[in-house]
């Protein structure tokens, strides 16, 4: 009687066959729940973050809820919180952009050499110049706007948002342009109208949205503070200037002497300093409502 030792090369073939196909099983199970909850832990990541710079937040505007004729009103959602008016000018208006995945609406400017501006704070409305002067006066703050810039450029240095004392935006301010280049630079005084330190600038163009933001920190309480500016979650450069708050209680949109041109929209204030991954979050979670769908993309 013959008995069999081992296996066949067929049954083995079959075997590995089989545990082959169980294995690609077990892996893409294995992937795909690894995928879940990395995609879960990225949600409730950007949701932490979310709601802790939104808290910090001591001024937004977005536009969205001003009517198209001016005079008109806007809301500000931070602590600055009510209804303000944006005066009746010429080269003021509220438009619905349209651009592809633009949603709402925005502030549009048309240069104009001319003084004025749209404000929040300053000495006719003292308890949110208060507000706005506790937020920064202790050297750790920042601002942030989106800007579209026109085909035709405001004056050299024109503000896009800054900080001054009743709508002269002399202490820090994102600038438009310079000298007629459509750039980007950022700038902090030693005092509302004082010498400033300027960041390096950002070369932009014409027609494409762009989210600025410009960080300031006081890492040691004393000595010089540093203004980063950060164009679409990029850092681009740094100055340091020692800055005094003192009468500092005005947040502008729009320019000052010199009106930007473009358009503008969810402009912001913080009563802290936002780090290279707080930039990047804000960028990705407003870039989809500005036309932007490929992050990581910028006009450089």
């Amino acid at each position: 009687m013959t008995h069999r030792k081992g296996f066949t090369l067929i049954e083995l073939m079959v075997v590995i066959s089989i545990v082959a196909v169980l294995s690609s099983i077990i892996l893409a199970s294995l992937s795909s729940a690894r995928s879940g909850a990395s995609f879960a832990a990225g949600e409730e990541f950007a949701g932490q973050t979310q709601s802790a710079l939104y808290d910090a937040r001591v001024v937004y505007v977005d536009f969205d809820d001003a009517g198209n004729t001016l005079p008109t009103n806007v809301q500000s959602y931070g602590t600055v919180s009510g209804s303000f008016t944006i005066p009746n000018y010429t080269f003021f208006s509220i438009t619905a952009d349209t651009d592809l995945h633009k949603t709402g609406k925005q502030l549009t400017v048309v240069y104009a050499e001319a003084s004025g501006g749209f404000d929040l704070g300053g000495s006719s409305d003292t308890k949110n110049q208060t507000i706005i002067n506790n937020a920064i006066s202790g050297g750790n703050w920042a601002m942030s706007v989106w800007y579209k810039p026109a085909a035709s450029l405001g004056g050299t240095g024109a503000p896009i948002v800054g900080l001054g004392s009743n709508g002269n935006l002399l202490f820090s301010s994102i600038a438009g342009n310079s000298s007629g280049i459509c750039s980007i630079s950022a700038n902090l005084s030693t005092a509302d109208g004082g010498a400033a330190a300027t960041t390096p600038s950002f070369r932009c163009k014409s027609g494409s949205w762009y989210n600025i933001v410009a960080s300031v920190k006081y890492p040691n309480g004393t000595g010089n503070s540093t203004i980063s500016l950060y164009v679409n979650g990029t850092f681009i450069g740094s100055a340091t200037q020692t800055p005094n708050y003192a009468g500092v209680g005005t947040f502008g949109i729009g320019g000052n002497w010199y009106k930007t041109a473009g358009a503008i929209d969810d402009a912001a204030l913080y009563s802290a300093s936002l780090t290279a991954m707080d930039v990047y979050k804000i960028y990705a979670l407003e870039a989809p409502s500005h036309g932007i769908v490929a992050l990581g993309t910028s006009d450089k």
